[in-house]
């Protein structure tokens, strides 16, 4: 299990480039539907791995953007952008 772990965590440092990467686009309906799945992703698999904190945030922010989603999200991309960053901060110190 702790090698599988081990696996896991160095997979989760290969998404920071794409959090990253979001949080430098433009945002479109596009680019919150791959984030939205992505998100909801990392929400199931972190706590699967007992990445706890991982789980929390990103199930919150899985919840967030559907709300956010079926509206108009273009109040709501500073908390986006700052959701990301938190989401990036706690996988660098995974």
């Amino acid at each position: 299990l702790n090698k599988l772990k081990s696996i896991y965590r160095l997979k989760l440092k290969e998404e920071i480039p794409y959090f990253e990467n979001i949080l430098k686009e433009p945002f479109t309906k596009e680019l919150l539907e791959d984030l939205w799945k992505k998100v909801h992703k990392l929400s199931g698999s972190a706590g699967m791995y007992g990445f706890l904190e991982l789980s929390t945030i990103t199930h919150e922010f899985d919840i967030q953007l559907q709300e956010i989603f079926e509206t108009d999200f273009t109040p709501h991309v500073h908390v986006i952008k700052d959701q990301i960053s938190g989401i990036i901060k706690v996988i660098e110190i995974i």
